[in-house]
């Protein structure tokens, strides 16, 4: 394989090209080539051949996808080029990275990467409407990657479309059953419908399952938060469901998975504290301050019986709305 055509901003000092054997299924010849230039074109020759003799010979040539971005010395692949808007993105300069998502889709208008990382940064932008087009043709471009119905999930949801949300978390979690965060979206969709089982059953999933497990299929400090949120959902709903008392014994588990978690102290002061418990309350919230949790804090200075009256009714479950 050679290169058939040299853009004259781009240099072939990047590397050479590292031709793999071919796999071979059927009617279906698969090359594997690393070191591929941003910006050229090669052409690949393949010829057949019969009892020594060549009886085929074929030439086909395919451009290697490239992006200009301002500021950037050189063609990036679409590859580094989104790599490089996932970290502005990261960063939280939504803005630059959407002008980098832009860029991709101004050349590669179809790109299924592109649009849902620009989806996914209107939404988080407040444009839920506008984020449904590109998640939308995300998903149609690619409907077998996990991530992309669930993030076209989260957008209806928010517009008030759970049915179809439900129906894109179950596609997510069909493809990838250990993709915790659609456990918990589902669960709060179901939740949204008063399908308190259901939702139950979800968010118990998650927060049942070991961890190791979990870390498998994420990072290990988001394995974690996962974990905790999915828990503090589950508490808060046993709460409405079955009532302070078992809610108590579902925060005292997770207290004793996670005896450090300010959130969770702070939750069961506020659950003894609805129960009329101000002194175990304040011990609680005296726990959660000095784990640095601020609430925490502000409850502890409260009298009793004005902290009992502030958050009478209420029940107050960080995870659930972090």
């Amino acid at each position: 394989m050679q290169p058939a055509f040299v853009p004259p901003d781009v240099s072939l000092d990047a590397g050479e090209l590292d031709e793999s054997c071919f796999d071979q299924s059927l009617n279906y010849t698969t090359f594997h080539v690393a070191g591929l230039v941003p910006g050229l074109s090669y052409a690949l020759t393949v010829g057949l051949e019969s009892d020594g003799n060549m009886v085929a010979l074929s030439t086909r040539t395919f451009a290697v996808g490239s992006v200009l971005l301002p500021g950037v010395d050189g063609r990036l692949s679409v590859a580094d080029a989104l790599e490089a808007g996932a970290q502005l993105h990261n960063a939280r300069d939504r803005a630059a990275a959407s002008r980098v998502y832009r860029y991709v889709l101004d050349i590669f208008p179809d790109h299924p990467q592109a649009q849902h990382l620009l989806g996914l940064a209107l939404y988080q932008d407040g444009e839920p409407r506008q984020a449904l087009h590109y998640l939308q043709r995300a998903v149609q471009a690619n409907q077998t990657e996990e991530n992309f119905h669930n993030a076209l999930g989260i957008c209806l949801k928010s517009l008030g479309r759970a049915d179809e949300a439900i129906r894109h978390y179950r596609r997510a979690l069909e493809l990838n059953p250990m993709l915790a965060q659609a456990s918990i979206n589902l669960g709060d969709a179901m939740q949204s419908q008063g399908k308190w089982e259901e939702a139950l059953k979800e968010y118990s999933k998650v927060a049942r399952t070991p961890m190791h497990l979990l870390e498998r299929h994420t990072e290990v400090e988001k394995a974690e938060h996962l974990a905790k949120d999915a828990t503090g959902r589950m508490c808060e709903l046993i709460r409405v469901t079955d009532g302070w008392y078992h809610a108590d014994r579902c925060l005292n588990e997770a207290l004793e998975r996670w005896p450090d978690e300010a959130v969770f102290h702070n939750d069961r002061g506020n659950l003894l504290a609805n129960a009329g418990q101000f002194e175990t309350a304040l011990d609680e919230y005296q726990r959660s301050a000095d784990l640095g949790l601020l609430i925490g804090k502000v409850l502890k200075a409260s009298k009793p019986a004005a902290v009992g009256h502030s958050i009478a009714n209420s029940f107050f479950c960080y995870y659930c709305y972090s």
